[in-house]
């Protein structure tokens, strides 16, 4: 089973693609306010002081940018509010230290990005401040009312370029994190799916076992109980009556030779079933072992025959050997028919009976009740009619649905 790989962890931050952009960022805002001022035949930045605050504001809007991701999201308005209302406060400062010289509105922009991350609402909000707060610094140097609709024609187009492209770029974002959290998820899945399959073939394995004991019980383990006790009650009389413990053994070993039959059987049933064979051809054969022995059976289909699954074709092939097995060794019957019934669109029913003696006892031995367990395990049914002098008749019923 192949897996999705894992979402790889976000890399160093600086190897990230977003701190190098606000670095530039920042870099040509301040690079162009230190030079503009150093050729403008009006410095306004002067002295040591305001050159050193003006460094800090830049490097406070930097460090606040790098961990924007701790104080802005959706879900947190209070704390998204704080953290702009920071940025916007040295923003301005930038601007006012500055004293309007080369880019400095740039670092607004700074702000617009990190506001992306935000409802279309606080982005056009940030952008309309930004822009607003560019022109009361520029009015506040100037003092120059047509800085009103002169700035806005060059700056404007940048604020909304920067608005879009950021938008954008956070929607792809959040895309390749909702992918890489299904990604994960995906592979969760397939990880519980394998574990899963690795359970289902354990208790299928269990179930085979379980199956196998049921087949040698039924096969074997009768005979042999009833030769060994056939055994033991040779030798406790070996002594005084040898020709009854002569009797015994010969016993046991019919018994043998009865058990060896019906392992061969079972081995032929194991094997019939693995290469699939229609059900009514396998029941044929056993009607064609029971007639060699000069029992005439019989066998009849009703309705029309359809594929069984593997458990079924086998469940009804071993009630139909065991109900032929009892009939050979008790039942005296002069005839038997088998009936395999598909006239049920649901379910397929085996029906074998004989017109033996019958039996006042319907519960039968060791064999039934393994053929009930049998039946029980797929949810199906047996039945058992007889009657002293009145036959022997044994009914399954299986579900045919897959």
């Amino acid at each position: 089973m192949s897996y999705l790989p894992l979402p790889q962890h976000d890399p160093p931050l600086w190897r990230s693609g977003p701190f190098w952009a606000m670095v530039v960022l920042l870099a040509a805002t301040y690079i162009t306010v230190f030079v503009d001022n150093a050729f403008s035949s009006n410095p306004r930045i002067v002295g040591v002081f305001q050159m050193s605050a003006l460094v800090v504001a830049g490097v406070g809007l930097g460090v606040m940018g790098v961990y924007d991701d701790y104080w802005v999201e959706q879900s947190r308005p209070l704390s998204s509010a704080l953290y702009l209302t920071g940025e916007f406060a040295l923003f301005l400062l930038t601007g006012y230290l500055s004293q309007a010289h080369g880019q400095w509105w740039m670092a607004g922009l700074l702000i617009i990005g990190i506001s992306a991350k935000l409802s279309d609402r606080w982005l056009a909000g940030v952008s309309l401040g930004v822009l607003l707060s560019i022109l009361g610094v520029y009015y506040a140097v100037y003092r120059d009312v047509t800085l009103f609709y002169q700035i806005p024609l060059f700056i404007a187009p940048a604020i909304f370029f920067m608005a879009l492209f950021t938008r954008l770029a956070d929607r792809e974002r959040q895309t390749r994190q909702e992918m890489e959290q299904l990604a994960m998820e995906l592979r969760l899945a397939n990880h519980k799916l394998s574990e899963y399959a690795a359970r289902v073939e354990e208790m299928a394995i269990i179930q085979e076992r379980n199956r196998m004991a049921r087949e040698i019980h039924d096969s074997l383990g009768h005979y042999l109980t009833v030769v060994n006790v056939q055994i033991g009650a040779a030798q406790a009389v070996m002594e005084k009556h040898p020709e009854k413990a002569i009797s015994a053994l010969q016993k046991a070993q019919k018994l043998t030779q009865e058990g060896l039959a019906e392992v061969r059987q079972s081995v032929s049933a194991l094997r019939d079933t693995a290469e699939e064979r229609p059900l009514r051809e396998q029941l044929a054969d056993l009607a064609a072992e029971t007639e060699a022995t000069g029992l005439p059976t019989h066998l009849q289909v009703w309705g029309e025959p359809r594929p069984l699954d593997s458990q079924t074709t086998r469940t009804l092939y071993r009630a139909a050997q065991e109900a032929l097995t009892n009939a050979r060794k008790h039942s005296a019957a002069s005839q038997i028919t088998l009936t395999l019934d598909y006239i049920n669109l649901q379910e397929v029913r085996l029906v074998v009976q004989d017109n033996g003696r019958g039996s006042a006892n319907p519960t039968g031995g060791y064999g039934l009740l393994g053929l009930r367990e049998r039946v029980q395990l797929l949810g199906g049914r047996v039945e058992i009619t007889t009657a002293e002098g009145q036959g022997f008749m044994v009914a399954v019923t299986l579900s045919s649905e897959k």
